[in-house]
């Protein structure tokens, strides 16, 4: 398990990596990649 300190550190690179990628600019996300198939889903 990764420190505190460490594990925000990742969240916070990797929605800066999702926020470069994304082609979507109306709040969605739209990532281009043949590499990636993700299914997520809003908890109500």
């Amino acid at each position: 398990m990764l420190p505190p300190a460490t594990y925000q550190q990742v969240l916070t690179q990797m929605a800066q990596l999702v926020d470069e990628l994304n082609e979507s600019r109306d709040g969605n996300v739209k990532l281009a990649s043949p590499y990636i198939l993700l299914l997520a889903r809003k908890l109500a």
